[in-house]
């Protein structure tokens, strides 16, 4: 083989080499940029989810706290409307234990309306009332009874006013001024409350 076919020879190889060298290098390089690609979309998408995920937990938290300061100042507000209206019953309870009324005609309405209450058969009954009640009470009973009811006067200083009474047979009625307000209470609480806090 002469020296000029030596040559192109050698040329032809290197040539084929390097063709086939750029060839790998170009698609290593296009490999390359596939991956790298592939692993930004990745970062990519996993960075949205992640951002994401944090702004729904975050979501979910401040839901939870403003939940949570709802009920507080809604048990606040409940509880403070509940110390009010219990101030008024309280104010209502000492009105009733100075007695700035007419006792001798609060008792007579608290008599006739408790013996309505009573079989018309009974002919003895127990009238307990508040100690400093007993003479008031007397001579309501002899005004309102007279003969036809036997009566026995029980004082209690329990009670701050008013009349319980008690029949043999186990009838009890409770005229007291401070169940009477207890009554009031539980059916007057709706009205109050929107009297002491109407918009």
């Amino acid at each position: 083989m002469s020296h000029g076919s030596l040559e192109e020879l050698r040329e032809k190889i290197l040539a084929e080499a390097r063709e086939k060298a750029r060839k790998i290098i170009e698609d290593a390089e296009k490999k390359a940029k596939e991956i790298v690609s592939k692993a930004e979309e990745e970062w990519r998408r996993k960075l949205e989810e992640e951002k994401n995920h944090i702004i729904n937990e975050a979501r979910k938290q401040a839901s939870a706290i403003l939940s949570e300061a709802k009920i507080k100042y809604n048990l606040t507000i409940s509880k403070a409307k509940n110390e009010v209206l219990e101030e008024v019953f309280k104010k209502a309870k000492d009105v009733l234990k100075q007695r700035s009324f007419n006792t001798e005609k609060s008792l007579e309405v608290l008599l006739s309306e408790s013996i309505q209450y009573l079989p018309e058969e009974t002919t003895e009954i127990t009238i307990i009332v508040n100690p400093r009640d007993e003479n008031i009470i007397e001579k309501v009973a002899n005004s309102i009874l007279k003969d036809k009811v036997k009566y026995k006067i029980v004082k209690d200083d329990k009670i701050i006013g008013g009349i319980i009474i008690e029949s043999p047979e186990g009838i009890r009625i409770d005229n007291t001024y401070e169940t009477r307000l207890s009554r009031v209470k539980e059916g007057f609480i709706n009205k109050i409350s929107e009297i002491l806090w109407k918009k």
